[in-house]
C-alpha cells in the first residue's frame, strides 16, 4: 500500500521537500508519495494526517512550535527547542523530532569547514537561530548569538551557553573579530551585517533559500566561503527520511534533485482545484476567482453545455467512458484560458494525461475533505447518484482512499478543508499564491 507523506507550512509552495523526499523514495523503490500541505495551525495538520492516514511528516514555519506543544511524545530536541520540524505517526500516537540541528552542522560538515574550536556568529534568536546554536555547540565551536533584541540574544545564551550580543555596529563588530563562522537566520533582504565585517575565508550560511540574500551577495564580493542554503534543507531531510523510513538516506539522489528541482510559480494565475466531489472546489473556485481578479472555469460546466444533457444523463446515456473522453477535452480546453480558475470534476486526474497537463499548465490544488464532510455537505444533491445510496459513507470512504495517491501525486499543495468555511479556504489559497488581497 502506497504511504502518504507531507511537508506542512504556511506558506509552503516554495518548499522543495517533496522533490527532495521523492526522489528518496524512488530512488529506494518505496511505495510512498511526499507532496505539500498549506495548514493553518498544529490542530490543522493533525486532523489532515488522522483522515488521511499519513506515515510522516515534515513541519516548516510557522507550525513548528504548535506542533511541539501538542505531539505525543518528543525526542530531547524538541524539548530543547520546544519546536519540532518531523513527526512520525505510528499506533495511533505522534513522536516529534527536530533535525534542524544536523541540517546545520551536515551542511558545514559537508563544505569542509572545520567546527570544532572555532568561532561562529549566529545572527536571529527564533527557532532557526536556536537550531543553528545547538548544533555549534554540539560541535564545539565557540558562538556568540547576535540578534536586534538583545534580551532574546540573552535568553538563548542562557539555554544553550554561548554568548549574546546585539546587532549594532559595535558590538557585533566585536562578534566578527576572528569568527570562522557566520550563519544567518533572519530576513535575507535586511542588510545586518556591514560588507567590511566580512572576510575572505569565512564561512557564511544563510538559512533562507527562497530568497535573494543581501548577506550573501556582499560575501561573495568579499570573498567568503558560500554554503548553500539548501544544504541545510538537505542535511536535516537526511535525518528525517531515516525516521521515516528506518533506512540510511540516499544522499546523492538527495542532493541531486534539490540542486535540479525548484519550485515552479510560473502558472499560479492559472489554478486548478482537483479533489473528491464534496470537497468544495465550485464553491471556493468561485469565492478565490473574486478575490483574485480571476475567470471562474467549471469542467463539468464546459461538458454538460456542450453535450447539452446534465452530467448524470451523460453517464446514464453515453456511460462513464465517454464522459471520460469528453472531460479530456474540456480540460483541454480550459487550460488554454490565462487568468481563471479552474474546478475539475472529482475524477478528472484518474487519467494519468489530465494530471500531467494540470501539473504543467496550472498551479493545482487539491481540496482535501474526509467522505464523512464530503457527505454531508452534498445531502440532498440528486444529481449526485452516491449521496441517494443507504451506504454512502462507506462507499465515499473506499473510493477516497483509492484516490488519494492519485490526488497526491497531482497536486502543487493540498489543503484541508475540513472544520473551514470556504472564505476561509479561498483566502488561504489567495494568500499562497500572492494573487489578489484576500
Amino acid at each position: 500500500m502506497t504511504k502518504l507523506f507531507a511537508v506542512a507550512g504556511k506558506p509552503i509552495a516554495h518548499s522543495i521537500s517533496p522533490q527532495m523526499h521523492q526522489a528518496a523514495f524512488d530512488a529506494m523503490g518505496i511505495d510512498a508519495i511526499y507532496f505539500r500541505m498549506l495548514a493553518q495551525d498544529a490542530d490543522d495538520v493533525f486532523s489532515a494526517a488522522k483522515e488521511m492516514g499519513i506515515a510522516g511528516m515534515s513541519i516548516t514555519a510557522p507550525l513548528k512550535q504548535g506542533i511541539a506543544s501538542k505531539v505525543d511524545e518528543k525526542n530531547e530536541e524538541v524539548k530543547l527547542l520546544r519546536a519540532c520540524n518531523t513527526l512520525i505517526f505510528e499506533n495511533k500516537k505522534s513522536s516529534g523530532y527536530n533535525t534542524d540541528p544536523q541540517g546545520v552542522a551536515g551542511a558545514l560538515i559537508d563544505a569542509g569547514a572545520g567546527i570544532r574550536g572555532k568561532k561562529a556568529v549566529v545572527l536571529g534568536a527564533g527557532g532557526a537561530a536556536k537550531a543553528a546554536i545547538l548544533a555549534l555547540t554540539k560541535q564545539g565551536a565557540k558562538v556568540v548569538c547576535a540578534n536586534r533584541t538583545l534580551e532574546k540574544a540573552k535568553e538563548a545564551a542562557r539555554i544553550f551557553g554561548c554568548e549574546a550580543c546585539s546587532v549594532n555596529e559595535g558590538d557585533l563588530e566585536n562578534a566578527l573579530e576572528g569568527a570562522a563562522i557566520l550563519v544567518s537566520c533572519i530576513s535575507a533582504h535586511e542588510r545586518v551585517v556591514p560588507k567590511r565585517m566580512l572576510k575572505q575565508g569565512m564561512v557564511v550560511l544563510d538559512a533562507n533559500y527562497s530568497a535573494q540574500s543581501a548577506l550573501v551577495a556582499d560575501a561573495k564580493e568579499a570573498g567568503c566561503k558560500i554554503v548553500d542554503a539548501t544544504s541545510w534543507v538537505l542535511f536535516q531531510g537526511i535525518d528525517a527520511f531515516g525516521k521515516f523510513t528506518g533506512k540510511d538516506a540516499p544522499l546523492e539522489a538527495m542532493r541531486k534533485a534539490v540542486l535540479e528541482n525548484r519550485p515552479d510559480a510560473k502558472s499560479r494565475r492559472r489554478i486548478a482545484l482537483i479533489g473528491f466531489m464534496g470537497s468544495g472546489k465550485s464553491t471556493v473556485g468561485k469565492i478565490l476567482a473574486k478575490l483574485c481578479g480571476l475567470e471562474f472555469v467549471e469542467t463539468d460546466g464546459m461538458i454538460a453545455q456542450s453535450a447539452g444533457k446534465s452530467i448524470p444523463e451523460i453517464f446514464e446515456q453515453a456511460g462513464e467512458a465517454s464522459f471520460r473522453e469528453m472531460e479530456a477535452e474540456a480540460l483541454k480546453e480550459a487550460v488554454q484560458k490565462e487568468n481563471c480558475v479552474i474546478s475539475c470534476g472529482g475524477g478528472i486526474v484518474l487519467r494519468e494525461e489530465n494530471a500531467q497537463l494540470l501539473q504543467k499548465e496550472c498551479f493545482v490544488v487539491w481540496l482535501f475533505a474526509s467522505a464523512k464532510e464530503a457527505m454531508e455537505r452534498t445531502k440532498g444533491d440528486a444529481s449526485r447518484p452516491l449521496v441517494n445510496r443507504q451506504d454512502k459513507e462507506e462507499v465515499a470512504h473506499r473510493i477516497l482512499e483509492a484516490r488519494l495517491q492519485i490526488y497526491a501525486r497531482a497536486c502543487h499543495i493540498m489543503v484541508n478543508t475540513g472544520g473551514k468555511t470556504a472564505q476561509e479556504v479561498a483566502s488561504m489559497i489567495a494568500m499562497e499564491i500572492g494573487v489578489g488581497k484576500p
